[in-house]
């Protein structure tokens, strides 16, 4: 079979909930259509959470690709000297997907940011691969990561590989589990930063302006304009704004 020779950025995935999941097949084949058939995955994000949360990631994501007919590319990234090595970054290469699953997300932005794993991440993305975060990972790859220190979340910068936007996965578990989170998160929406809360099991896609939702519920936009709820099926533009 002969794959799209692509010749810009692939599309990103912001997760809310679901990676390595069932529900979660049909987004990645969609991220993978077309592309080589091999996916990387890394549990950066569970790099504080002790051996036992890693290998859970690993095991979930290892057996999940195996069921859709791509090869796992397990990548298990856990600090910056990790995230530095030659080694793991080659792991990247030959890719159809990159995809960063939950946990800590300023942990991951942190571990990431500036080393030779995140450069290769993004030379594959930009060469054509899809690249995907899933609750932390998608937080990452946004303007902000909080990092979560015992009960509180700090502010953290993330990634920036979408500097107009950031998350709240789980959006639509969020207020019966933190009262007031959702208005504490309207007030403190950054000049030029449009929020997108993102319901479990479901996915933003595209990218960096277009975007459809994909899984079981929808997407809330917190933007310049107000607020709108966009349901499965549907599109939306992000346009980035000036700051």
């Amino acid at each position: 079979m002969s794959y799209i020779d692509y010749q810009g950025p692939g599309p990103i995935a912001l997760v809310g909930s679901g990676e390595f999941l069932p529900q979660m097949s049909e987004i990645d084949q969609w991220l993978l259509a077309d592309r080589i058939p091999r996916a990387a995955f890394l549990p950066t994000a569970a790099g504080q959470e002790g051996e036992s949360s890693v290998q859970h990631w690993l095991r979930l994501g290892q057996k999940h690709y195996v069921g859709m007919g791509i090869e796992p590319v397990p990548v298990p990234v856990l600090t910056r000297a990790d995230a530095n090595n030659p080694e793991m970054a080659a792991l990247i290469a030959n890719v159809g997907l990159v995809y960063l699953s939950g946990g800590n997300p300023g942990y991951v932005a942190d571990t990431l940011r500036g080393t030779l794993v995140w450069d290769a991440i993004v030379a594959a993305w930009q060469a054509g691969a899809a690249l995907a975060g899933c609750s932390a990972g998608a937080m990452a790859l946004t303007m902000e990561a909080p990092m979560r220190r015992d009960q509180d979340m700090v502010p953290t910068a993330g990634l920036a590989l979408l500097d107009h936007l950031a998350v709240i996965p789980h959006f639509d578990q969020m207020a019966s589990w933190n009262p007031g989170f959702l208005d504490r998160a309207r007030q403190s929406r950054p000049n030029g930063v449009t929020v997108l809360g993102i319901d479990e099991d479901t996915a933003v896609v595209g990218g960096p302006s277009n975007w459809t939702v994909m899984g079981r519920l929808g997407a809330t936009v917190f933007g310049p304009d107000g607020e709108s709820f966009h349901p499965a099926g549907s599109s939306f533009t992000l346009a980035p704004s000036p700051r």
